[in-house]
């Protein structure tokens, strides 16, 4: 008898796990007519990387960064194309002063088109020039800054420290905002300190899984002219925060590059010239 209302109730057990497999695949498809995919809301896009700064916190040595930069030029995957072939248009527009009296000053030194975003340095009227022009191309800008002064001496007192505190902050903050993001690394020649270490990082962190359709990694690609964009833009965002490179021209990026800044993340929030433009 025992033996004959175990089974009755294992039948009964077996139909209700039937009914309730069915139930789920139902909903399941309703699901899936109604609710579009993660992976299809997600949209792609790709972030070349430049950094500006360095370790050392003797700020009475020469060539003591105050702030440390790290700056993510993000653009879509369906228009990088585009941006670079609007780049190399802008380029090829620039006129050259090849006669110059004593006092002029050449808006571009005679060279190579592909060297001007690269060698801008403190040419700031050409600097601006360019920025009119390339502030109409579809990338947007997310970076982090560091002001080094606000950091403890003790707590980073060696170079392995604060680029460990460095990856934290960017995994963190980027991976958040995007987390289908193709990374670029700076060419090798610009001698990066951080995005290397970086990369290490985040191929250790971030192991795809079938649990998430979140793509966030470094990508083996030749930034060409896009590389050169961002470290541009890089460069414009250091003249804004570097002490000993502020002027009073140099406020005009801020204003210049505001519609392009997706987020500005300060680890030490003491100083942010956007603050202002943003309040």
């Amino acid at each position: 008898m025992k033996g004959h209302k175990v089974t009755s109730y294992g039948r009964l057990f077996n139909k209700y796990s039937l009914c309730i497999n069915h139930i789920i695949k139902i909903l399941v498809y309703l699901a899936s007519c109604f609710v579009p995919s993660i992976s299809s809301i997600m949209t792609d896009y790709w972030a070349f990387l430049e950094e500006s700064g360095n370790s050392n916190l003797n700020f009475a040595r020469k060539g003591t960064s105050s702030h440390f930069i790290i700056n993510a030029m993000v653009i879509e995957s369906r228009v990088v194309e585009e941006v670079e072939a609007k780049i190399q248009e802008v380029l090829n527009t620039i006129q050259y002063n090849e006669e110059v009296t004593p006092n002029q000053v050449p808006l571009f030194d005679k060279q190579q088109p592909q060297e001007v975003l690269t060698s801008m340095a403190n040419n700031h009227e050409a600097r601006i020039h360019l920025l009119q022009k390339l502030i109409e191309l579809p990338f947007l800008l997310h970076y982090i800054v560091i002001d080094k002064r606000q950091l403890s001496k003790d707590d980073f007192r060696h170079w392995v420290r604060f680029y460990k505190m460095l990856n934290t902050v960017a995994d963190d903050t980027f991976f958040t905002q995007f987390p289908q993001l193709k990374l670029v690394a700076p060419p090798t020649d610009r001698q990066s300190k951080f995005v290397p270490k970086f990369a290490r990082y985040i191929k250790g962190r971030h192991v795809p899984d079938l649990f998430s359709d979140a793509n966030f990694r470094f990508v083996p690609k030749t930034g060409g002219l896009l590389s050169q964009l961002a470290f541009f833009l890089t460069e414009t965002l250091t003249y804004s925060y570097e002490d000993r490179l502020k002027t009073e021209i140099t406020k005009l990026f801020v204003q210049m590059l505001k519609p392009k800044i997706i987020q500005s993340f300060s680890y030490t929030p003491d100083y942010n010239p956007f603050s202002h433009v943003f309040s």
